[in-house]
């Protein structure tokens, strides 16, 4: 009995004792990322609704982007890789279409049938052509687009003629 209950202390001691050591060395990686600036990545995420005419720009189009800026946000940031979400459905009467624009006017074209809904995960970020990510929807269109990334990653919805949203990527 003796030799169980001795075996028992050791065993919760040695976990007690390696669990300190990776405790410590976590706390190190932490304090060596403070020094970067960059110590703990971000989240944000951003709703649109393109079936509430209100929501709806000049085009009759709806959407978000995200990307990261600066800390005083008045300039994207090239060469912060962050990775994107999207999912949106089509609420509408007939197949609808989605633009991914890049911060270089390159974009990709996804066409959403009636009643369906997708969704895709991307990174970007890496470089000045996609330090940020701009979702261009049709009407009856709605979903989200949401980003994990470093500090100063931002989504945002662009609805009614965002001027931030067109400031960074101007649709057509």
């Amino acid at each position: 009995m003796q030799r169980s209950l001795k075996a028992v202390a050791l065993g919760v001691g040695l976990f007690v004792g390696l669990a300190g050591v990776a405790n410590a060395d976590n706390d190190k990686g932490k304090d060596k990322d403070k020094d970067k600036g960059d110590s703990e990545l971000r989240s944000d995420f951003a709703l649109f609704d393109g079936t509430n005419p209100a929501n709806l720009d000049l085009s009759g189009k709806t959407g978000a982007i995200c990307g990261v800026s600066n800390k005083q946000q008045t300039a994207l940031v090239p060469g912060k890789s962050f990775t994107y979400n999207v999912a949106v459905t089509n609420d509408g009467s007939g197949g609808l279409e989605c633009k991914v624009i890049y911060t270089d006017l390159d974009f990709i074209r996804v066409k959403i049938p009636l009643g369906a809904s997708f969704s895709f995960s991307q990174a970007a970020g890496s470089n000045a052509v996609d330090a940020a990510v701009r979702l261009d929807c049709a009407q009856n269109v709605s979903g989200s687009m949401s980003a994990q990334g470093p500090n100063g990653l931002f989504c945002v919805s662009c609805d009614a003629n965002d001027a931030f949203c067109d400031a960074i990527i101007k649709t057509p």
